[in-house]
């Protein structure tokens, strides 16, 4: 398993990139390292890239991912998936936050999953470019794990 990310300061945004096997442990590790990070900030864009990921998560364990989130209710978060499991893993974690997140009468979802990277990074406003160039980097540096 391995979860990389990066993150740019000038567009505020984290890209992330997950491959292999993942793990509710391993995500709870991810969150601490990406908070820990200086550059972090919990307002921040995000598009994550499961498309070569198996997730191995409970019902519980992503309802608690959910419950821990380290972004601001109002941060936007892409994330993506073209596996049905994970599509629909990831789903129920983006419903969870809709439901925990949920501010007065805004009903809006601020977590949507895509199955393409297209549809996330226009739904986030984000350069294109970036965002390839980043995953490309990212997934070189997860084989060389």
């Amino acid at each position: 398993m391995a979860i990389k990310f990066i993150i740019d300061v000038e567009h505020q945004v984290v890209v992330s990139y997950v491959s292999g096997t993942v793990t509710y442990e391993e995500l709870i590790a991810y969150h601490a390292k990406l908070k820990a990070d200086t550059h972090f900030d919990p307002a921040f864009k995000v598009v994550m890239d499961f498309r070569d990921a198996i997730v191995q998560l409970s019902h519980e364990e992503i309802r608690n991912l959910a419950s821990k989130s380290i972004y601001s209710p109002t941060s936007y978060r892409a994330l993506v998936a073209n596996d049905n499991v994970v599509f629909g893993q990831i789903r129920m974690f983006s419903a969870y936050i809709d439901l925990s997140q949920q501010v007065g009468n805004i009903k809006e979802s601020h977590v949507l999953v895509f199955r393409e990277v297209d549809g996330a990074i226009a739904w986030l406003g984000v350069p294109p470019k970036l965002v390839y160039s980043a995953f490309e980097l990212l997934r070189v540096q997860g084989n060389q794990d």
